[in-house]
């Protein structure tokens, strides 16, 4: 799949290498082998290795990070914004160590999202729109590479947490928004950077909060520097948490839900909202085959994540009233796993392989799951169901899920395309939105998630090579009866 996909970016050289300058790599598309590492070191208030200044907690108040200059509690030093940066923001002063500007009490918010149709050639479908690009004069890189979207139910809005980047509109390569919008509305949480020093990356949105992940933007890393996590309630004008450790030898990658921000570094650590106590939720030695996790998601008080590898494949729960559950997982037998999981907090959906070799790492028969929320694997078994099959593999593409509708990307191999399928969790019934050929430079990337009337979703063209766009359910096509 990898190897096809590349093959077909004709920006591949481009996109390398804007991954690796604004500091936006995702564990998730890495995969397993990048979740290797040193164990959990920060902090704030001191807490951890690497802590040593007085900030406060995770409450709605926030607090100066610990570590690095600036970090006592009491805001950071003085100093005007850089020139392009949005008139009369004002500087964050939760995260010293890293030049960060909102929009606080003067400034104004950013012009929300606007959509147009996509261009040709596009996906083969009969309605498509792709998010403008107005902000910068070069599309071809216009947003980081990894968005995260969440449907807000109680809302009935589709949230996704983006970047804005001026790539190539000066030398310098420095200026970049994060965002948190409404895709139908205003923006709801901005922030600028000016990446001379540090960087923000999209790690998350769920359940009303965001996590921004802050990294230093000149490798390796040195003892001085610093990551840590930017993170808050949806919507209010000032982030409620800012905290910092020293860079070991890994970054770390964070997740935020109403109950919990996680910190994923080898294992999993998490807080509390308005807590400084650290909980270990997982490492190597609490699981019974020794795994580290991947691709974790926390929704509410539950955090899952996924373990294994090139040949074995399983899913995890854990509350901290229950703690792990193997939810998804067949302990010493590899002949079959589960992988591409995802959830919303009301349906479950993932991929379970079976009849492979234990040495092999592709399953020769691969399904579509679902069953109710739940962290039991009891009641999982019980109530899980077979939707349909999967054209795809484990591991690789994980499902966006919303309003009774789960996605994937998955590589066609008779057509050579990269396409999308959409599937209704109620019956089975799906649809499968083609790409023409990847030599045209069109392909779906990656299925972002789905809303009660649209699947959103990231596909490269030829002249922007991570576009965001969204197609209504309504216009998906002839649909395909469950198999």
């Amino acid at each position: 799949m990898l190897v096809k996909r590349a093959a077909g970016l004709g920006l591949g050289a481009l996109v390398a290498s804007f991954a690796l300058a604004c500091g936006c790599g995702s564990e998730e598309r890495a995969g397993p082998a990048g979740t290797g590492g040193v164990a959990d070191g920060g902090g704030t208030g001191g807490t951890g290795a690497g802590g040593g200044g007085t900030g406060g907690g995770l409450g709605a108040s926030g607090g100066a990070p610990g570590g690095g200059a600036g970090g006592t509690g009491g805001g950071c030093p003085g100093g005007s914004p850089p020139s392009d940066a949005p008139p009369d923001w004002e500087l964050y002063t939760g995260y010293c160590d890293c030049p960060i500007w909102i929009p606080g009490k003067q400034g104004k918010m950013p012009d929300p999202v606007e959509w147009e149709p996509c261009p040709s050639p596009g996906p083969l479908v009969a309605s498509c729109k792709r998010m403008k690009t107005p902000w910068t004069k070069t599309t071809a890189l216009s947003h980081a590479f990894y968005p995260v979207f969440w449907f807000d139910k109680a809302n009935g809005r589709a949230v996704l947490q983006f970047a804005r980047t001026y790539l190539d509109d000066d030398k310098s390569n420095k200026r970049r928004l994060r965002l948190v919008a409404d895709l139908d509305g205003p923006i709801l949480n901005a922030f600028f950077e000016d990446s001379t020093s540090c960087t923000l990356s999209e790690q998350s949105v769920q359940g009303g909060r965001y996590a921004f992940g802050v990294t230093p933007t000149t490798p390796p890393p040195k003892p001085e520097q610093i990551e840590g996590v930017v993170a808050g309630e949806i919507g209010k004008p000032v982030p409620g948490t800012g905290l910092a450790s020293h860079v070991e030898n890994l970054y770390a990658n964070w997740r935020a839900s109403s109950g919990w921000l996680i910190r994923w570094q080898s294992g999993l650590t998490g807080r509390h909202w308005g807590s400084d106590q650290v909980v270990q939720i997982q490492k190597a030695s609490l699981d019974p085959e020794g795994e580290l996790p991947y691709g974790p998601r926390a929704v509410g008080d539950t955090v899952f994540w996924e373990v294994g590898g090139q040949t074995k494949h399983g899913v995890v729960s854990w509350t901290e009233a229950s703690g792990q559950q193997n939810l998804i997982r067949w302990l010493g037998d590899y002949t079959q796993g589960a992988g591409n999981f995802n959830t919303d907090g009301v349906d479950m959906v993932w991929s379970h392989g079976t009849g492979k070799a234990p040495s092999a790492s592709k399953y020769p028969t691969v399904s579509i799951k679902t069953a109710p929320f739940t962290t039991d694997p009891a009641v999982r078994k019980a109530k899980e169901k077979r939707l349909r099959s999967d054209p795809g593999q484990l591991g690789v593409t994980p499902f966006g899920v919303g309003c009774g509708y789960a996605s994937h990307t998955f590589d066609d191999d008779t057509t050579n395309s990269v396409d999308l399928l959409v599937v209704r969790l109620s019956d089975g019934v799906s649809w499968v939105v083609k790409a023409p050929p990847v030599s045209t430079g069109v392909m779906f990337m990656n299925a972002l998630g789905t809303s009660c009337s649209d699947v959103f979703t990231q596909v490269q063209f030829p002249d922007e090579a991570n576009a965001i766009v969204r197609i209504p359910l309504s216009a998906l096509g002839p649909a395909i009866p469950p198999d």
